[in-house]
């Protein structure tokens, strides 16, 4: 990898640890994330897009909704949910946290259902997020001031509902939407792959 590229991914990684600590993630959880920087920056994985190479992320199982909730609130305002985390299934579950790389923040799939793109996923080797992969998307970038998520790698309580993360009145709102939603105004973002 070349140096600068190099110096670039750390300056990355370093930032979003500092947002992580800063929002009050326990240093376990840091420490996790910050194990994973060998991989990420000494070409142990093949990242190919700039723009946003890589994402931390964790799963509930380590800080939960209504946790992470508060740290993705926008303009002094705290992120709300009325969805019971238990209600969510992640359809590939993690046990530990980690890091998303190569993620198209959703513009690529803009006003299109679950339903429109299961065929796309199904034919590349691309993954939707899931509701958590979606705040850490709002925590690090300011993706909900260009346009709203569907987190369509989760599931709210029966199969045909999704995650979306949208602001309301200027606070970002976690919500389920049915899989046949579609709305110019959303995007579904996805990864390459999982570190």
């Amino acid at each position: 990898m070349p140096h600068a590229i190099k110096y670039h991914l750390t300056r990355l990684m370093d930032a979003q640890l500092a947002t992580l600590a800063t929002a009050g993630v326990p240093g376990r959880i840091i420490r996790k994330l910050d194990s994973k920087r060998f991989l990420l920056l000494d070409g142990q994985v093949i990242i190919t897009t700039v723009s946003l190479p890589f994402l931390p992320v964790i799963p509930f199982s380590h800080l939960n909704l209504k946790q992470q909730m508060l740290m993705v609130g926008h303009a002094h305002h705290p992120g709300i949910s009325k969805l019971q985390e238990s209600d969510i299934t992640d359809i590939e579950p993690a046990n530990e946290p980690y890091f998303i790389c190569d993620i198209n923040e959703g513009e690529k799939l803009l006003g299109k259902s679950a339903v429109d793109v299961s065929d796309y996923f199904l034919r590349t080797n691309l993954h939707p997020l899931t509701a958590a992969e979606s705040l850490a998307l709002a925590l690090h970038t300011n993706v909900l001031q260009r346009h709203n998520l569907i987190a369509i790698n989760s599931n709210y309580k029966i199969g045909d509902q999704v995650i979306s993360l949208s602001l309301s009145q200027h606070q970002p709102a976690l919500k389920h939407a049915t899989t046949h939603f579609a709305d110019r105004t959303y995007g579904i973002p996805f990864y390459q792959k999982r570190v």
